[in-house]
């Protein structure tokens, strides 16, 4: 897969141009652009993915806010206009909708951020 772009929604500000892996589901399985709603199938919820899950490897302003908040808990904002993009909670972790734990608990809101190859 080659790198992607992640945008704000909000003021097209580029996040970022190293996030390698793209986002997950919620259950772990790679997402790409065709495939966002047809990636959790297999689970329980009713409800369509409105998270991108981001695991280990982190885009490195995402790993920066994480380091920032001593890998506790935090909102993920964009530098650029400051709108809400995400969180992390490595304290309590996430759930799905479906009660399965989400690893990692680092998230983007889909409907706040755009990404793309390039």
């Amino acid at each position: 897969m080659s790198n992607l772009q992640l945008k704000c929604k909000k003021c097209r500000n580029v996040l970022t141009e190293d996030f390698k892996k793209g986002p997950l589901s919620a259950h772990g399985l790679l997402l790409d652009t065709e495939n966002v709603r047809e990636a959790n199938k297999h689970c329980l919820k009713k409800s369509p993915e409105v998270f991108y899950f981001v695991e280990n490897c982190m885009p490195r302003w995402i790993r920066e806010r994480v380091d920032d908040a001593n890998w506790l808990k935090g909102k993920l904002t964009c530098a650029q206009c400051s709108a809400k993009l995400g969180s992390f909670d490595f304290v309590h972790g996430s759930k799905c909708d479906c009660d399965a734990f989400v690893l990692p608990p680092v998230h983007l809101i889909r409907s706040k951020v755009d990404y793309a190859p390039y």
